[in-house]
């Protein structure tokens, strides 16, 4: 009874395993990497700022409106005014001054007008700029500007986490693709290995040849540990990338589907003008932006010399002289005219446009280097393209003389040694396309990534 339910218990255990198994695509690492990615997280926080900025000075279109009050309360009254005030201090002052000394009791007035001692004002104003020389069209274009850069910049930063992801998916693919070789080739040596027992019992082989054949046995399966291990550091870095939480024990849970090498497209398939490709690229929209942000702010600069016009409009309650206090508005304009800035704005402007210049200089320079980029990019396409359908050939061939020689060893007809050498060549051969096709996949990702206008 304890036998059976430990061999259930067993039985339940390896049922559980295999529904723990995670197969993830390449678009699943991809999509799973801009989920997790805390770079494209930060990038996502840029563009929000950037896009709060835009609409910041959107504002600095609309009128200003401000209200104010406020209240005093003087220990004199701070304006005083008397005859002699008005009409000076002469003859005709004097005469009136005197007369009104006699007179302004009788006639109910006071001897000296006196104002301001206390009083209160509360009202609302609109001030809206007419002409500020452009600036607050500048600045709306650098706001423009900023967004369209964080987007750029976004976007840089999402080729370089994928290409990273892919680089990492593609060397799982092809070590995925060594591991089927491998358990293909380990079925011929077995198979070998029971065929040349056989004939050793038979005295048909040598103690030699047995002993060649199990050094190969050695050989193969110290190979088989580097692939293992390889594969283990390889789906970490790929989970990494993706930012999948994972433990250790749990790496061989998780599989990803070979890329096929069939209908791969050629280097001509997917060939695109570099001159004409280059102004797609992110980085050189960066250096054009970067030469139409400094023209902005040259144009922003020039705008400070120049005269602002603006309107406004002003209501509210004051109670300062009249006893009652009233409401009342009023209606204004402006214009400001600088002048002793004249000279140092054009210093400035100066300054303004040598960075425009280097900045222009800066761009074509780039963009030439760029499109040698491109072309080194190609390059390297055609290169592993060249070098994937040597290693097929070789693959192809050396797939053929094996089964030559497992047929002209079966009859008799070469030795051990001779099939053993031939496995060697079909494993080395093997290796080789593996590596191959993840070098030519690697190198289309970063040509097509560059060059496509999505």
């Amino acid at each position: 009874m304890k036998r059976i339910l430990t061999s259930i218990f067993v039985l339940l255990s390896m049922v559980s395993m295999a529904q723990e198994k995670h197969v993830l695509t390449l678009d699943d690492c991809r999509n799973l990497a801009l989920e997790n990615s805390p770079e494209m997280k930060k990038a996502s926080l840029t563009m929000t700022s950037a896009e709060a900025l835009k609409a910041e000075a959107r504002w600095l279109y609309l009128p200003n409106v401000s209200m104010s009050a406020y209240a005093f309360a003087a220990q004199h009254d701070m304006i005083t005014v008397g005859v002699l005030d008005i009409f000076g201090k002469n003859e005709l002052g004097y005469n009136l001054d005197a007369l009104w000394d006699e007179s302004y009791a009788e006639l109910g007035g006071t001897q000296q007008i006196n104002a301001l001692r206390a009083g209160q004002h509360v009202g609302i104003s609109l001030f809206q700029p007419v002409f500020t020389g452009g600036r607050i069209v500048g600045l709306n274009r650098l706001a423009d500007l900023t967004v369209e850069a964080a987007g750029v910049m976004n976007s840089m930063s999402k080729r370089q986490m994928l290409e990273s992801v892919e680089k990492n998916y593609f060397l799982v693919s092809s070590l995925q693709m060594k591991q089927k070789w491998v358990d293909k080739l380990q079925s011929l040596l077995d198979t070998l290995d029971t065929i040349a027992d056989v004939a050793y019992g038979e005295k048909v082989v040598l103690k030699s040849d047995m002993l060649l054949l199990d050094s190969k046995k050695m050989e193969f399966e110290a190979a088989k540990l580097k692939l293992k291990t390889g594969m283990r550091l390889a789906k970490m870095n790929l989970l990494n990338s993706t930012g999948i939480k994972y433990r250790v024990l749990e790496l061989d849970d998780y599989e990803f589907p070979v890329v096929s090498a069939d209908g791969i497209p050629s280097p001509s398939d997917v060939y695109v003008d570099e001159e004409s490709a280059v102004g797609n690229l992110e980085e050189s929209r960066l250096l054009s932006m970067r030469v139409d942000a400094l023209e902005t702010s040259r144009r922003i600069t020039l705008g400070g010399a120049l005269p602002q016009v603006g309107i406004g409009a002003s209501y509210g309650y004051n109670h300062i002289v009249d006893h009652d206090g009233r409401w009342n508005g009023s209606v204004y304009a402006g214009v400001s005219v600088p002048i002793t800035g004249w000279g140092r704005t054009a210093q400035k402007l100066k300054r303004n446009q040598a960075s425009i210049d280097k900045a222009i200089i800066d761009r074509d320079h780039y963009q030439d280097m760029l499109v040698l980029l491109l072309r080194k990019y190609y390059m390297e396409l055609e290169s592993a393209w060249d070098a994937m359908n040597l290693a097929k050939s070789q693959l192809d061939r050396s797939e053929y003389l094996y089964e030559q020689a497992q047929v002209s060893y079966d009859a008799g007809y070469s030795t051990i040694a001779e099939l053993l050498q031939v496995y060697a060549n079909l494993f080395e051969a093997e290796d080789k396309w593996s590596e191959s096709v993840g070098d030519y996949m690697e190198a289309l990702q970063a040509y097509v990534g560059r060059t496509s206008e999505e």
